[in-house]
């Protein structure tokens, strides 16, 4: 038993020195993208109005209306 204890002590001690690695934060899908698009699109309407809005921003809010009216 004592040396299965010094065996378990041994394998945490080396598991302690591992450095640690960071892991890249997982890529946002692009339905959650959108969806922030989406949201600085209606923040700009509301502070700038509709007319402040680029044909890119136009084109974001034509596209997600036919999604949400599609649900």
């Amino acid at each position: 038993m004592d040396e299965i204890d010094e065996i378990v002590a041994k394998s945490r001690a080396a598991v302690a020195k591992r450095p640690v690695i960071a892991t890249p934060l997982a890529k946002r899908d692009s339905q959650t993208e959108r969806q922030d698009a989406l949201n600085r699109v209606l923040d700009k309407i509301s502070a700038e109005g509709i007319d402040s809005l680029t044909s890119e921003e136009r084109q974001l809010l034509e596209e997600m209306s036919r999604r949400f009216k599609k649900q």
